[in-house]
């Protein structure tokens, strides 16, 4: 239940993260900065 939450919300389903195009999409690079996601 909880991978189709995270495919639903433009996450990897098998980190839990949401991948630097989400986090772009959303205005929050800097997030993706931060956690070094490639």
């Amino acid at each position: 239940a909880i991978e189709t939450y995270y495919r639903l919300a433009g996450w990897d389903p098998e980190t839990g993260n949401p991948p630097r195009e989400t986090l772009e999409e959303l205005d929050l690079a800097w997030v993706a900065d931060e956690l070094a996601l490639p």
